[in-house]
């Protein structure tokens, strides 16, 4: 059975998280926190696309040899 991973899922909602931190209460305004909001959601982003980059590359090396496919399966 197949799991899924957890970082894809949480990325885009931790994002969604910082900008609403970003905009609440005394923050609204703060060029402070307009940077750290960026940052945050950059350096979310930058590690879920190295991620995404591992997993593919380690990908086609789970996939046996057996499930790729074979001449036998090619329709008559």
């Amino acid at each position: 059975m197949a799991t899924t991973p957890a970082l894809p899922l949480a990325a885009p909602p931790a994002a969604g998280l910082v900008v609403l931190w970003r905009f609440g209460g005394a923050r609204a305004g703060s060029e402070h926190a307009e940077r750290r909001a960026q940052r945050i959601i950059g350096v979310s982003f930058f590690v879920l696309a190295a991620y995404t980059a591992v997993e593919a590359a380690r990908s086609p090396a789970r996939t046996s040899p057996t499930r790729r496919g074979s001449a036998s399966d090619s329709p008559a």
